[in-house]
C-alpha cells in the first residue's frame, strides 16, 4: 500500500488468501485503524476498532467475516478481546484479562477454541487455558514452569488445530526455546533454543501453511540484521530461508505457502507492510524482492 506509508504494521492474511489485514496508526483517529486490503484489486476498506496497544496479528476466524482484536484499557488494568465484524465494524465482547498478562495466546484456525495463559501475580502463572468459544467452557491443558521466571511467551496453533507451538524464555531468560505440544493437552517437546539476544528484535512465531515448519525471526543476518528461519517440527536443524531485511517482524504466511507478509517498522524507524512473493526462488538466490 502507498497510503499512510510509515504508519502501517502487523499484516495478516485472511483464510482465503485474497485479503490482507493490517493496522494503520493515523493522527487524530484515537487509535489504530484496521485496514482490509484486497490483493486482487488493491481496494482498501477501513474498519474502526477499539484502541489497541502494541497491535499484533489480526486473528481471523475461518469464515473470513470477523476477526479477534485486543483492546488495552490502562485505567482499568484490563486487556479485552472483541470479535469484530469486518463488514460492519460491530464489536462483540469475548473476554477480559487483568493485567499483567504473561504472554500472547491464539485462536485455533477452525475458530472453535481460544488458547491463553493464566495471568495475575507471577506465582499464579504457569498454565495454558483452552476455552471453547461457543460454550465458554475452560480447562487447563498444560503447565509451563518457565512463565514464573519472567519474560513474555507466545503461543500459536497449527493450521490443522491439533498442535500448539510455544516460544518462551528459559534458563533465567538467557535463551528462547521453541516447544510443541498437542492442543488437547500433553507434555511439551522442545524443538530447539536460541540465545535470547538473537530473538530480542521480534516476537515472531508462525506456522507454514502445511504445518511442517515454524517460522521465527532472528538477528543473525549481516550486521545483526533480522533474518527469517524455518524450524522443522518433525525434528532436525533450524534452516536459513535466505530472507533478511532490517526490522523484519510479525511474519504472516499466505495460505498458498509461496508468499509472506511482514512488518518492517520496529527497527527501521517507520511502520511499513511488505509482501514477498515466490519464496522458494527468493530463498535459493538469497535475494529479497518486495512490494510496498
Amino acid at each position: 500500500t502507498a497510503r499512510f506509508v510509515g504508519s502501517n504494521s502487523a499484516p495478516s492474511w485472511a483464510p482465503d488468501g485474497r485479503r490482507l489485514a493490517y493496522y494503520s496508526q493515523r493522527s487524530g483517529v484515537g487509535g489504530p485503524t484496521l485496514v482490509i486490503h484486497s490483493v486482487e484489486t488493491g481496494e482498501e476498506r477501513n474498519v474502526p476498532v477499539r484502541p489497541v496497544q502494541y497491535p499484533g496479528h489480526v486473528l481471523w476466524l475461518p469464515d473470513g467475516k470477523s476477526v479477534f482484536v485486543t483492546s488495552f484499557a490502562p485505567k482499568l488494568d484490563l486487556l479485552t478481546n472483541y470479535r469484530v465484524d469486518v463488514q460492519t465494524g460491530d464489536h462483540l465482547f469475548v473476554r477480559s484479562f487483568p493485567l499483567p498478562i504473561p504472554g500472547a495466546g491464539d485462536i485455533s484456525p477452525d475458530g472453535k477454541t481460544h488458547f491463553f495463559f493464566t495471568g495475575g501475580e507471577p506465582k499464579l502463572r504457569g498454565g495454558v487455558i483452552s476455552c471453547d468459544i461457543e460454550t465458554q467452557q475452560e480447562r487447563e491443558i498444560s503447565r509451563i514452569p518457565d512463565l514464573a521466571a519472567g519474560g513474555l511467551p507466545k503461543l500459536t496453533v497449527s493450521p490443522d488445530s491439533k498442535y500448539l507451538a510455544l516460544r518462551v524464555p528459559v534458563d533465567g531468560i538467557k535463551w528462547t526455546a521453541l516447544r510443541l505440544a498437542p492442543a488437547s493437552g500433553g507434555e511439551w517437546r522442545e524443538l530447539c533454543r536460541f540465545p535470547r539476544p538473537e530473538t530480542d528484535g521480534s516476537w515472531d512465531l508462525a506456522w507454514t501453511p502445511d504445518g511442517r515448519n515454524l517460522l521465527i525471526v532472528r538477528g543473525t543476518g549481516k550486521d545483526g540484521m533480522a533474518e527469517l528461519w524455518r524450524i522443522p517440527v518433525a525434528g532436525g536443524e533450524p534452516q536459513r530461508t535466505g530472507l533478511s531485511m532490517k526490522g523484519m517482524s510479525l511474519v504472516s504466511a499466505h495460505p498458498d505457502g509461496r508468499r509472506i507478509a511482514f512488518d518492517i517498522g520496529r527497527d527501521a524507524g517507520s511502520g511499513e507492510v511488505w509482501v514477498l512473493e515466490n519464496i522458494p526462488a527468493a530463498a535459493e538466490s538469497k535475494a529479497v524482492a518486495g512490494a510496498k
